[in-house]
């Protein structure tokens, strides 16, 4: 999640780093790790849960704390892509080696448009058993 800091704090004792973050949006963070954030910076972070202090303060703890540069876009996640052949259903690098497989033998001359399920299939059964 990308956030604005608004304040950064500097509470490290004894070597130990611990840093107050405030965000634009109104957030705490509090990070035991160095943060080399300023006023403005945009960056990601990992958030715990929400937490209240003793005194009813909401907070979150934040690691892997990371400024974003000027033309840098927070990282999304990696959503795994799918394509189905016959039943099973193949991961996109699975069905790029398949494929790849299937027209090199086509690409070869020796087989006909007939053999393309058994091409495939085998293709398949090859991936499964090598990397699968």
């Amino acid at each position: 999640m990308e956030n604005i800091a608004k304040a950064v704090y500097d509470n490290s004792k004894d070597g130990r780093p611990a840093f107050s973050i405030k965000t634009e949006d109104g957030k705490t963070l509090y990070a035991n790790e160095y943060v080399s954030l300023d006023r403005g910076d945009r960056f990601v972070c990992d958030l715990s849960e929400k937490k209240t202090s003793a005194q009813g303060n909401e907070y979150y703890n934040a690691s892997n704390v990371r400024r974003l540069g000027d033309m840098e876009e927070p990282p999304v996640a990696p959503q795994a892509t799918t394509v189905t052949y016959d039943k099973p259903k193949l991961r996109v690098d699975a069905s790029m080696f398949v494929t790849g497989v299937v027209t090199r033998a086509m690409g070869s001359g020796q087989f006909g448009v007939s053999d393309i399920n058994t091409l495939t299939r085998a293709a398949v059964q090859a991936y499964q058993e090598n990397f699968g």
